[in-house]
């Protein structure tokens, strides 16, 4: 009876995240227009470095291994995976320690890190659906460079699992930012250049190929490769099948360290927290 018991507790803890989850979506849908303004956000750097090629490839078939046709259709997978993956619970931490909304969450029989994970992944499925029309609208706009996947089912497999996980690194690595909050009320200035560098590293501003050496390993050894580059890679038919899952392993490893350092950082930080309000 007791092992029925605490079947029934986990059952009844799931479904607290899994609605914080569907409440998330119903309020991004209420302001679906904010979505679609962060999506296109997330594109326009796609766009501009689409741009940029366009003219570097002037006289040239290939730069650091990728066509033309493959740059383009690398930056229009990066735009919309970065945009669909990339999630930003730190500044949920931030808002909630400055206004002193986190005291009363340290009362509920919730882990809070996990439900701010649940609200982002609300936001990011909206965000993705109504922004799927902007990346179409690209891919019709770059239509004779872009490249349709080819891929075997078991890649399709291996895609979705990678993507799972890039999300789970990035879901991870915002909470453990987010923890900075509760040493410092005002964290805004590391978030930006952690992001800012970010973007370097997991390959969204340049495939990583195309990056100096030292910044190249810099990156080869950060998680952040395994978020948008890897994808990006195993749909351009990059990356082969068993490739695939032994970088899957490694994301497991991420995943496994990342949730370590965010219990260590979240179990520090709520003893150090001071906060009033709420």
């Amino acid at each position: 009876m007791s092992e029925v018991a605490a079947l029934v507790r986990r059952g009844a803890g799931a479904r607290k995240y899994l609605s914080t989850i569907v409440l998330s979506i119903q309020d991004a849908l209420t302001y679906r227009a904010s979505a679609v303004v962060w999506m296109l956000v997330d594109f326009i750097p796609s766009v501009v470095m689409i741009l940029v090629w366009k003219a570097a490839y002037s006289g040239r078939t290939q730069v650091g291994g990728y066509s033309l046709s493959e740059m383009i259709t690398y930056y229009l997978l990066t735009g919309i995976i970065s945009g669909a993956l990339t999630s930003h619970a730190e500044w949920t931490f931030n808002w909630e320690v400055r206004d002193g909304r986190l005291t009363p969450q340290l009362a509920r029989p919730i882990h809070y890190p996990l439900v701010v994970i649940c609200r982002e992944t609300g936001w990011l499925i909206t965000k993705f659906v109504v922004g799927l029309p902007v990346f179409l609208l690209l891919v019709y706009i770059f239509r004779d460079y872009f490249l349709i996947p080819l891929l075997s089912g078991e890649t399709w497999l291996g895609l979705a699992v990678v993507a799972f996980l890039g999300y789970v690194i990035l879901s991870e690595i915002g909470a453990c930012l987010g923890c900075i909050s509760l040493w410092t009320v005002e964290a805004a200035g590391m978030f930006g250049l952690w992001w800012s560098a970010s973007s370097v590293l997991s390959g969204s501003l340049l495939p990583m190929e195309l990056l100096p050496r030292p910044l190249y390993a810099l990156a080869y050894v950060m998680p952040y490769r395994w978020t948008a580059y890897f994808p990006v890679r195993v749909l351009l038919g990059k990356i082969s099948e068993t490739e695939i899952w032994h970088g899957a392993l490694f994301q497991l490893g991420w995943v496994a360290v990342l949730t370590l350092l965010l219990a260590v950082l979240w179990k520090a930080g709520t003893r150090r927290y001071e906060g009033w309000g709420g």
